[in-house]
């Protein structure tokens, strides 16, 4: 884990996730109002709200979040 510079308070970590572009790993990372998921190779990211990802938390689990913001980059990626 690691603090971004210039910025407090955000947590940040590559996953185990790969970029389905690039084959690089992913990156989560949450700031003040989000949490992030993107490939700093590729420069592409999703985010999704943090009341909506605590939603997700509080129902599915970590795995459930990570799976949720995994599908949302495959896709977010790899459109045409």
């Amino acid at each position: 884990m690691r603090l971004i510079k210039g910025f407090r308070n955000v947590i940040s970590f590559h996953t185990d996730f790969t970029c389905p572009r690039c084959r690089g790993y992913t990156e989560f990372f949450e700031d003040r109002e989000r949490v992030w998921l993107g490939c700093e190779r590729c420069r592409k990211w999703v985010y999704m709200e943090k009341q909506e990802a605590w939603n997700v938390f509080e129902e599915d689990g970590w795995r459930g979040l990570m799976d949720e913001l995994t599908k949302a980059f495959s896709k977010y990626v790899t459109r045409g």
